[in-house]
């Protein structure tokens, strides 16, 4: 019901980001801090869906690109896959940086991650093991919210619609009267 009408009113937040984090977080980091912030608000989430060349050094650092993250610049943290592992990366932190791409939903901003050197902590890994089961649970969550908030905003263009074509008038009348129209709008 929450992505319905976020779909409707297309809200300009990561929704099916925070949902699938906040999924992840309830099952396997319940009691961590991420979870409270979550559900708090205090801090905002998304996903690095498309991690391709992040790597692990020896050192305990992660470095690489994340393709196409939803809300990048605007929260505080991205949930992502290393090898069989999920784990946070702080976006505000000084070894990321966050670069704005064309995409052709303006209300759904996506960005390239380039993370350098990033250290990490035991308080960013999420799960140690069974990413890649997880990873397509998640997906398939994500597919489920996406799809809800696709039904909110088509059902809105629809009541759009139907409401201009009770008020616009032609030839004396509502064009809602027209048969085109009729045929057109079912």
């Amino acid at each position: 019901l929450t992505a319905l009408e976020a779909g409707r009113v297309s809200l300009p937040l990561p929704l099916v980001e925070a949902h699938v984090t906040s999924y992840v977080l309830n099952k396997f980091a319940a009691d961590s801090e991420h979870n409270d912030s979550l559900s708090s608000g205090k801090n905002l989430y998304t996903i690095g869906w498309k991690n391709k060349d992040v790597k692990l050094s020896a050192n305990n650092t992660i470095s690489g690109k994340v393709a196409f993250v939803p809300f990048a610049k605007s929260a505080d943290f991205m949930l992502i896959q290393l090898e069989d592992h999920l784990l946070f990366v702080d976006l505000k932190d000084e070894s990321v940086k966050t670069k704005k791409v064309k995409s052709m939903d303006q209300t759904y901003p996506l960005y390239e991650v380039e993370i350098k050197d990033y250290k990490l902590q035991d308080s960013n890994v999420v799960t140690k093991g069974d990413a890649n089961e997880l990873s397509t649970v998640m997906n398939q969550i994500a597919t489920l919210l996406s799809s809800a908030e696709i039904i909110g905003a088509s059902s809105q263009i629809l009541d759009m619609t139907v409401e201009y074509t009770k008020e616009r008038k032609q030839f004396g009348q509502e064009i809602a009267k027209f048969q085109a129209i009729k045929h057109k709008a079912a």
